[in-house]
């Protein structure tokens, strides 16, 4: 069972976390708490969120599009972003281990106890790095606008443990994420089977574990944050990453049956 389905395998406990997580982050997409539910079936999660929205517990906006605890809720761009990259590792992350951070983080969680932090970077917010603070066990994940040269090389990042992601969205709404490394790989692959160890300065992400590149948008989520380089040099747009961005992980993986 994922740990992202219920513990108890309720309904009761299910629809506590839906009214847990839309009491924490706001407003969410629909398809972000089928997303966190993780039901085998689709029809599960369908279900349980239509019995919470018939007894008068959730509410539909925009058409249905969202959810909401209160027809006046207000949803965040900023959390939804975030919330994108955390199921991402939705396999790896206990339902209770994850909630909204001091600023300027939006999402603080517990994987395989290590802290992290997702921070959302807005272009014209730069300053807000200088409130990132080191803080012993702590990561964070950067989510930037782009990840061009261009504007890369103008941020100004504290001393902190850190990666780069990227969260764009498709025709249906569901995102792609994307993860970075913040400095250039010393060593490339050196052959097509398999990698040579890689080292970054100056932070060593060693320890963590191996996960593959995949082609499949959201599915199942990779089990690595900050290790494993991908062969990938282009954005998506076509244009030239920078060269102290290596690109990590390209889309989510495919989920398991």
């Amino acid at each position: 069972m994922s740990i992202f389905n219920s513990i108890s395998g309720s309904i009761d406990y299910d629809e506590r976390l839906v009214k847990q997580w839309l009491s924490m982050y706001g407003a969410l997409p629909r398809m972000q708490i089928m997303k966190l539910l993780n039901k085998n079936k689709i029809s599960d999660a369908t279900n349980l969120i239509k019995g919470l929205v018939k007894r008068g517990e959730l509410y539909e906006l925009d058409g249905g599009v969202f959810l909401a605890l209160d027809p006046r809720q207000r949803m965040s761009e900023r959390i939804i972003k975030a919330l994108w990259v955390l199921i991402y590792y939705r396999e790896k992350v206990e339902p209770d281990n994850h909630y909204p951070a001091d600023f300027p983080s939006e999402i603080y969680f517990l994987k395989d106890n290590q802290e992290y932090e997702i921070f959302v970077l807005n272009k014209g917010e730069e300053f807000k790095l200088n409130h990132l603070k080191r803080r012993e066990g702590v990561r964070y994940i950067i989510v930037v606008p782009t990840i061009e040269e261009s504007y890369i090389s103008t941020l100004m990042i504290p001393d902190v443990e850190y990666i780069y992601a990227t969260v764009s969205y498709g025709c249906s709404g569901e995102a792609k994420v994307r993860l970075y490394a913040p400095m250039k790989v010393v060593e490339e692959y050196c052959n097509d089977e398999e990698p040579v160890e890689e080292n970054f300065e100056p932070y060593n992400f060693s320890n963590e574990e191996n996960y593959e590149d995949n082609e499949e948008v959201i599915d199942k989520p990779s089990e690595n944050i900050f290790n494993d380089i991908s062969d990938e040099n282009e954005s998506e747009n076509g244009e030239e990453i920078s060269e102290d961005a290596e690109v990590l992980t390209t889309d989510f993986e495919g989920e398991e049956e």
